[in-house]
Formats: structure tokens, C-alpha cells, sequence
């Protein structure tokens, strides 16, 4: 507890006192709101100056400047391609902040802190792998998914919803699947079959042993999935998690 306690007070310190003097802000514009379903908004920004560079699955600290909503920073994961003009976040109404979000205008000013964050495909060279996404954690696969090249991995990707109703990226993950041979997409829903877990996953893909396995999605999702992995005698080094660690 005073380990974790530690890692707290010190990510809080990074990000709220030494970022202002080791970070750099990068300032984009709201070019683009679009509401993908009632509590989900995909915000475009176009860069002001120099655009940012990431890697696909990092996430950002985002500032937005507008009337009736916070200047308070939080992170978002990046959903776009690096190869695109536009700098993409998809946002679920979770709280009050993000709540908020609904209120952003064109043209009001972002300030990203960032990237951070290995949570990325392209950090390990085993490319057969696991991507378990739980609502809203669709977010890093998209971006890892836009950027995927021809016969480069061998994915499974897992998008669990309650229903089809919260399937709001499944049309352009399926149009990519059918590009890319080797990239499956496995809509799982739990009103018609409950909450995903290990011993389905292995039935599905197979022998999950020699996977990397990425998570991303409600912290108890993450924790389940992970102790049922192990329990299938997965090595822990190859179970990744969305922790929105800054290093």
C-alpha cells in the first residue's frame, strides 16, 4: 500500500509541478465534434504549430479552453493514425468532467501534454497477438488498428460491449479487418453472453501462450482477465494493461 501510495504521489508531482518545467505543450485547435452515440464524442484537432508525434496506443494530457468547462488536465488515449492530419480522441461521458465535453465549440484550444505511455503494439516484436477491449478502451486499437501494415501481426481483437447499440466503431474495424488478412475483429456482447472471459478467449484463438495479450478497459475487467490469464499458466510478462503510467 506504500508502494502504491508512492508511485501516486510521485506520477502527481511529475504531472502537476515538474511537467510545467520538463514537459512540452503542444496547442491544437477543435476542428471536428462528432457524436459517434449518446454518451461517446470524437473530438478532431488540428495542430496550431508543430504537430505532435506518437506512437500508436500512447495517450496524452489534454487541456481543453473553453467557456463552461474545466482547465483542469486529464488523459485520453489517441485514437488516430500517425498518419493523419488531425489529432483524434473518442470520449465517454464517465463524470463530471467528461460530462462537460458536450460543451466544446470549433475552435476552441487544446493543450496536449504528451505522449506517454508504452501501451502499444509496436513495443514488442512477437506481432501474434490478443487485444481485449472493454467499452470505451476501444480507444488505443483504434489507433494501433489505422496504423497496421500488411501481413505485419496476427491480431485478434476482442470489442466488448453491453450491446450492439455501443458498437460505434465496428463498421470501420470490420471495413479494416477486410484489408488486412491477418486482423480479426470479435464483437462480444454481455447482454447476450455475458462477461468475456480467459477460458473463452483461449477457446477462440487458440494457445495463447506464446501472445502478447493487451487490456484495456474498466480497471475490474483488467483485473479479472489478467488473474484468469495466469491461472491458464500465461507468462505475466506477456499480459499488458492500460495503466496511463507517464513512463
Amino acid at each position: 500500500m506504500f508502494t502504491l501510495a508512492g508511485i501516486g504521489f510521485a506520477t502527481f508531482i511529475y504531472h502537476s509541478i515538474l511537467s510545467k518545467f520538463l514537459v512540452k505543450y503542444f496547442e491544437y485547435k477543435i476542428e471536428n465534434i462528432k457524436i459517434l452515440a449518446e454518451n461517446v464524442v470524437e473530438i478532431a484537432m488540428k495542430p496550431q504549430n508543430q504537430k505532435i508525434n506518437f506512437m500508436p496506443g500512447q495517450f496524452v494530457f489534454v487541456s481543453f479552453i473553453s467557456d463552461g468547462i474545466s482547465a483542469e488536465s486529464h488523459p485520453f488515449s489517441i485514437s488516430s493514425a500517425i498518419s493523419d492530419k488531425d489529432l483524434k480522441l473518442a470520449i465517454k461521458s464517465l463524470g463530471n468532467y467528461t460530462s462537460q465535453l458536450k460543451n466544446l465549440k470549433i475552435g476552441d484550444i487544446a493543450k496536449i501534454e504528451g505522449p506517454f505511455g508504452r501501451f502499444s503494439c509496436q513495443n514488442f516484436e512477437n506481432k501474434n497477438q490478443i487485444w481485449i477491449a472493454g467499452g470505451i478502451g476501444i480507444t488505443p486499437f483504434l489507433s494501433m488498428a489505422r496504423n497496421l501494415k500488411n501481413s505485419e501481426n496476427k491480431i485478434d481483437l476482442y470489442y466488448c460491449l453491453n450491446n450492439e447499440n455501443e458498437a460505434v466503431f465496428l463498421g470501420e474495424l470490420s471495413k479494416i479487418s477486410e484489408r488486412k488478412s491477418n486482423f480479426r475483429v470479435i464483437p462480444f456482447y454481455s447482454n447476450k453472453r455475458g462477461f468475456i472471459d480467459g477460458g473463452t478467449i483461449q477457446k477462440l484463438s487458440g494457445d495463447l501462450q506464446n501472445k502478447e495479450i493487451f487490456l484495456c478497459g474498466p480497471p475490474a475487467m483488467m483485473k479479472t482477465l489478467r488473474e484468469q490469464f495466469l491461472r491458464l499458466k500465461i507468462p505475466n510478462k506477456n499480459i499488458h494493461s492500460e495503466e496511463f503510467q507517464l513512463l
